[in-house]
């Protein structure tokens, strides 16, 4: 498991696969082969030398959503935000307790507020 800054600089908890860590190992063992600076903070940083930025997920979502195969009906709404309010309304018809939507609403980055 690993955490990342979500929303408003809170941490999210990630839950790494075996299949993911591996990558993402070999992310970080090639960088240099890519280009990507020393002084680059991101395990998914821009290939370029001169960049200290991360790569954008609301922009690999958006590509990707757009070159699926088969091809997506409304690739337009693949979103992060999107997928966020899914799980949101899908949670409610687990009947999850207090506490476990609590802790969803948190895992998502949300305000337990803006959740329900």
């Amino acid at each position: 498991m690993v955490e990342i800054r979500g929303k408003r600089g809170n941490k999210v908890p990630i839950v790494l696969t075996k299949d993911i860590k591996e990558s993402i190992d070999l992310l970080i063992r090639t960088r240099k082969n890519v280009g990507i600076p020393d002084k680059n903070p991101f395990a998914f940083a821009r290939p370029t030398k001169q960049s200290l930025k991360h790569i954008r997920a609301c922009d690999c979502l958006k590509r990707f959503a757009k070159e699926c195969e088969p091809p997506l009906s409304n690739p337009e709404d693949v979103t992060g935000t999107k997928l966020r309010k899914y799980i949101a309304t899908i949670s409610q018809v687990f009947a999850l307790k207090e506490t476990e939507v609590e802790w969803l609403a948190q895992h998502l980055g949300h305000d337990i507020k803006v959740h329900r």
